[in-house]
């Protein structure tokens, strides 16, 4: 384990300078949203196969999609 957090968590994403992008299906929208999802869940939460209750900002949809958002190489 490198950091912290095992390798499934928000706090893992964070600590190597990652994120996690909520895109809606319906409008298009997109915003990053770990240090919210964080501030909620907390940072031992787990990401990977799991649904989030998210809203869409712009259309308030629910048909949202998380993805991983990598970190830039270089």
């Amino acid at each position: 384990m490198i950091g912290t957090y095992p390798a499934d968590t928000l706090g893992y994403l964070r600590e190597m300078g990652m994120g996690l992008i909520a895109h809606c299906q319906r409008c298009i929208h997109s915003e990053l949203v770990l240090d919210a999802l964080i501030k909620r869940f907390g940072p031992e939460a787990v990401y990977i196969e799991r649904t989030w209750p998210l809203r869409c900002k712009r259309c308030g949809s629910r048909e949202i999609v998380v993805m991983v958002k990598a970190k830039p190489m270089g």
